[in-house]
C-alpha cells in the first residue's frame, strides 16, 4: 500500500504544474499502470507511470493518454485518430 501512495504522490508531482485535477489524474495513470495482467517488476511499473505521467503533463488528453474512454456505461479505445466521447 505504500509503494501505492509513493506512486501517486510522484505522478501527481509530475502534473501539478500543468494540470489542474493532477491527483485524480495521477490515480488514473497509477491504477491504469497496475492493472496489467503480468506483475512487472517495480521499475518498470515506475517507469512506465512516469511515462504516462509526462505525457499528460504535456497537454496529451487523459483519454488519449490511456487509450480509453468510459461514455454511457460501455468503454472506447481511443487513439489520437479519433475523437474523445463525451
Amino acid at each position: 500500500m505504500a509503494v501505492r501512495a509513493s506512486r501517486l504522490a510522484r505522478a501527481t508531482r509530475l502534473l501539478q504544474a500543468t494540470t489542474p485535477d493532477a491527483a485524480l489524474d495521477a490515480r488514473f495513470i497509477v491504477d491504469h499502470a497496475l492493472r496489467f495482467p503480468a506483475p512487472a517488476p517495480a521499475p518498470e511499473v515506475d517507469a512506465r507511470i512516469d511515462a504516462l505521467s509526462r505525457r499528460r503533463a504535456a497537454g496529451t488528453p487523459l483519454a488519449y493518454v490511456l487509450g480509453t474512454q468510459g461514455f454511457y456505461g460501455r468503454e472506447f479505445l481511443v487513439t489520437p485518430d479519433v475523437l474523445i466521447p463525451r
